[in-house]
């Protein structure tokens, strides 16, 4: 996808909270077009199979590929990790024993959809968001030979776009509303009853009491499962930038992507949610996917990768840095590394470094662009420079 892509490698943060809670931005993985991302020990898992070891946050190092293609979701259970694909919907069950060499063990193709785009585990069985196809419950006893159950059009449902499980009972986010499932029989789901309409994506709080549902015109609602086969509503978390295609219940917070925007994390109380900090990822295109592991949150764009977020501390009026935004494509490239003009100075120099901060290249500007082929693969950083000081600065990936 050769598209001018915008990195944004400062923080941009909003708070209710004194001193302010912020995301800072401390990492990036650059690579156009990921679509979803999970996490597994030190590694950042995309949804196109990138495994990438972020030890030093600072400096994520992509360390092995499962080559996934064009993934639309990605989830990890034990030591597997569990892939869906978009346009022509394949699940995918890879090993990650070695994450330096993720194995793809097995894989099954779904009915013709729009794509997977969300997945869930229960014990051996799978449950694939499969959009116009429903929900997909897929045997993984043995992960090399993975088998579907049931392919469950959902009567009236328009697209399966979130899934999660817990006991007799599936919760679908669809066009036409959460959709309760019976599971107790993965082999012959039925829907029990339906709420709502216009839902993208949902979480579950990992002791079944909670659930999250993204909305496609922006926000999330918050349900109690007191009673599993009736879901009732709590409370909505209002936004307006897009729609929510991911949620995420963790550690008592609520992460909800804004298409539009990024994402924006909140605290939960019994009646409200109260905002706790934010990120602007509106410079990477369009966001699908945040997700929050350990101390982290990956927030993954259309054109630029992923962004690596961790949690800092301002005081009360404390000025936060501004941005510097950098327009380079394509990401990875392979000889040459192209740059808008927006991203050019009007003279003065250029440099290359690599995650060490070694200077690599080093050059003048001429043109809007500069041959990359001598470089060995990695992720490097491009700065242009002004009477020695960096006026622009972006990373990319030279593969």
């Amino acid at each position: 996808m050769n598209k001018p892509i915008s990195v944004v490698v400062a923080l941009i943060a909003t708070t209710t909270f004194a001193p302010a809670q912020s995301l800072l931005e401390v990492g990036y993985f650059p690579f156009n077009g990921l679509f979803a991302c999970s996490g597994y020990e030190q590694y950042m898992i995309t949804g196109a199979g990138h495994m990438v070891d972020i030890t030093d946050p600072a400096m994520p190092q992509l360390t092995g590929n499962a080559s996934i293609g064009f993934g639309t979701a990605v989830m990890v259970a034990g030591d597997r990790a569990y892939f869906g694909t978009g346009m022509q919907p394949v699940v995918k069950v890879v090993d990650l024993t070695v994450p330096s060499a993720p194995l793809t063990l097995g894989s099954v193709p779904l009915p013709a959809s729009a794509g997977v785009f969300d997945l869930a585990i229960q014990g051996n069985v799978l449950y694939a968001a499969n959009a116009q196809g429903g929900l997909v419950s897929i045997d993984v006893t043995d992960p090399q030979v993975p088998f579907i159950l049931q392919a469950f059009a959902i009567p009236g449902g328009q697209q399966a776009r979130g899934v999660a499980v817990n006991g007799n009972y599936a919760y679908v986010a669809d066009g036409n509303g959460l959709k309760v499932v019976d599971i107790s029989d993965p082999e012959d789901m039925q829907v029990i009853s339906s709420t709502g309409s216009n839902f993208v994506s949902v979480s579950m709080e990992s002791d079944g009491t909670t659930l999250a549902v993204g909305q496609n015109g922006g926000g999330a609602l918050l349900f109690s499962l007191a009673d599993p086969a009736s879901p009732q509503i709590l409370y909505g978390v209002p936004e307006s930038d897009g729609p929510a295609y991911r949620v995420q219940l963790h550690d008592d917070r609520l992460l909800v992507t804004s298409e539009q925007f990024g994402v924006r994390i909140y605290t939960l109380g019994p009646n409200s949610a109260a905002l706790l900090g934010s990120f602007d990822n509106s410079a990477n295109g369009q966001t699908f996917s945040a997700f929050a592991h350990d101390d982290l949150v990956y927030v993954t764009g259309l054109v630029n990768g992923a962004a690596i977020l961790s949690w800092g501390t301002v005081g009360i009026g404390s000025d936060l840095p501004s941005p510097v935004q950098g327009r380079l494509y394509p990401v990875p490239t392979k000889d040459v590394l192209n740059w808008t003009n927006d991203f050019q100075e009007q003279s003065g120099a250029y440099t290359v470094t690599d995650v060490t901060g070694r200077t690599i290249l080093i050059g003048r500007i001429s043109g809007t662009f500069i041959d990359v082929s001598g470089l060995t693969p990695g992720v490097y950083r491009l700065a242009m420079v002004e009477q020695g000081k960096v006026m622009r600065s972006a990373p990319f990936l030279r593969e």
